[in-house]
């Protein structure tokens, strides 16, 4: 397991620093090129260590998910999550990845879900799992994708995504146990 600090870093002009270097206050740049170069690579093994260090570096509280973006392997994460459609444990990081991207209330962010064909590669994933959390985590990004303007909510109703939430809420049940995905899908 990797041990991640994060320290506050001063502003360093991205003309004289390497972007990778201030990505992740407190990281080497190294391991984070490292990573990158893990979610290129065609081994699955490798995929999976670069897709949960990624997931691990965006879950401190309201990481700076611009300059993740300036990795430019977003695309490469969604490509990989359809390509892995059946592994849920890599698909689950994946998205929660796209969700604390989402999650930074920022329209240019959503947007670069959207032009990364991240509505449709979400919709797909949402319909072929079959695994709850899975399901639940697309939900939550399908939400804080949403929030962000009435454009990004018309297109996500046009993937048709809404019936389907429908029919997924009526699979696993109106009951108590499952108020934590109506809340989800009300959201």
């Amino acid at each position: 397991m990797i041990a991640v600090t994060f320290k506050k870093l001063p502003f360093i002009s991205m003309k004289r620093a390497n972007v990778n270097q201030i990505i992740f206050s407190g990281m080497e740049a190294s391991k984070i090129d490292q990573n990158v170069a893990f979610l290129l690579s065609e081994d699955k093994d490798d995929q999976s260590t670069g897709m949960q260090f990624f997931r691990k570096c965006l879950a401190i509280p309201k990481p700076d998910v611009f300059k993740f973006l300036q990795l430019k392997i977003l695309p490469r994460i969604i490509e990989l999550m359809l390509k892995r459609d059946a592994d849920n444990d890599f698909c689950m990081d994946a998205v929660w990845i796209l969700t604390n991207i989402a999650s930074s209330n920022k329209k240019q962010v959503s947007d670069e879900i959207i032009k990364a064909n991240g509505l449709q590669a979400l919709f797909a994933l949402f319909e072929k799992s079959n695994d709850l959390e899975v399901k639940t985590q697309c939900l939550w990004t399908f939400s804080n994708i949403s929030q962000d303007s009435q454009e990004n909510r018309n297109k996500i109703i046009a993937t048709g995504i809404y019936p389907k939430i429908i029919d997924f809420y009526y699979q696993v049940g109106f009951d108590i146990a499952n108020s934590d995905l109506l809340l989800t899908v009300v959201w």
